[in-house]
């Protein structure tokens, strides 16, 4: 398996981009281009950090997890959102993973790094 990650910083919206470059990907590999067709995902399987984030916080957004107060508790559930990835990674059989994920975040002046 390979594991390729794209990384960005917040303002820079790459989801669409990356969602369209793994849609090709699968295309040009003769694969149906659904990330969730169960053949697709085993050549790609594509997580996005912010969609794990969310349901392992139950955040509506991203701006209402940001917003909490408690540093201590957005570094714990970022732990648990890593591990949850790297659960899915490794029970993974694709041949590609495909991990979009902003290396940092800013909301209201506050600086949030998801990857420390």
């Amino acid at each position: 398996m390979k594991l390729t990650i794209f990384g960005g910083i917040t303002g820079f919206d790459k989801t669409d981009f990356i969602r369209n470059f793994t849609l090709k990907s699968l295309e040009k590999h003769g694969y149906v281009a659904d990330l969730e067709d169960e053949e697709s995902r085993n050549f790609i399987h594509y997580i996005k950090f912010e969609d794990v984030l969310l349901d392992v916080t139950g955040s509506a957004d991203i701006s209402r997890f940001l917003a909490r107060p408690s540093i201590h508790d957005k570094i714990i559930s970022v732990e648990r959102v890593f591990s949850r990835i790297g659960t899915q990674i490794k029970e993974s059989e694709a041949e590609h993973v495909f991990l979009n994920i902003h290396f940092s975040c800013t909301h209201q002046s506050q600086f949030f790094g998801a990857v420390c």
